[in-house]
Parts: C-alpha cells; sequence; structure tokens
C-alpha cells in the first residue's frame, strides 16, 4: 500500500512539475523571473474598467502561521520605498510581522498593530 500512495505520489509531482508552461501576462510583479514558472503565480485579475487580465505574482517566502495572522503585504523597491511603506502602514494601525529581501526587492508581512493604551 505504501508504494501504490508512493508511486501516485511521485506521478503527481512529476506532472506538475513537468508540464508547466510560460504563461503570457499582461501585468508582471517586480522580481518575477518569467523563464521559471516554479518561481510565480498567475491570477486572472478583474481591472476598474471590468476587463479580466493575467497578473504574475512572485511567490512569496513568509513563514505560513504569519501569513495566517497578516492583514497585508507589500513590496518596495528600495530602501527609501520600504521606510515610505512602513509609515503609510503605520498611519493605518498596521505593524511589520515579517520582512526579508531577495534579489535587491524588499518583501514586507503586515498585522494589525494594537494600539490601545499608546501614543
Amino acid at each position: 500500500m505504501k508504494k501504490i500512495f508512493c508511486t501516485i505520489a511521485v506521478t503527481m509531482f512529476a506532472c506538475s512539475a513537468f508540464a508547466q508552461q510560460k504563461v503570457e501576462a499582461n501585468y508582471v510583479e517586480a522580481g518575477v523571473n518569467e523563464n521559471d514558472p516554479s518561481t510565480y503565480k498567475a491570477k486572472e485579475v478583474v481591472m476598474p474598467d471590468g476587463k479580466k487580465e493575467t497578473v504574475l505574482f512572485k511567490k512569496k517566502h513568509f513563514n505560513q502561521e504569519n501569513v495566517k495572522i497578516s492583514s497585508s503585504s507589500a513590496t518596495a523597491l528600495s530602501i527609501e520605498d520600504m521606510m515610505a511603506v512602513i509609515e503609510r502602514k503605520k498611519k493605518q494601525h498596521e505593524c511589520v510581522k515579517e520582512m526579508y529581501e531577495e534579489d535587491g526587492l524588499y518583501y514586507m508581512l503586515f498585522t494589525k498593530c494594537n494600539t490601545e493604551g499608546k501614543q
């Protein structure tokens, strides 16, 4: 039974790993390597004018426990941009929960701050 389960799991993994194709997108998030489909997610998004567009989002590497309790996320292209995003989120009563840098881009995960009793 274990051999059958392992065979099925390996087959499913192999099919998904080698069946990936390049996706034509209307919008591409900064930092996405379009030549490597395993590094991004393609999503259909309804634009304000009602048209559906394909957007490529980079796969983020946040702790899944932090993602569950997060309120929003953001990406910054520079340290100055990152500081501006953090200040804007602070005004919205959000605090940085997790942050990392990859290939010169800064990825931030925010959660609602407990502002009671604070000035």
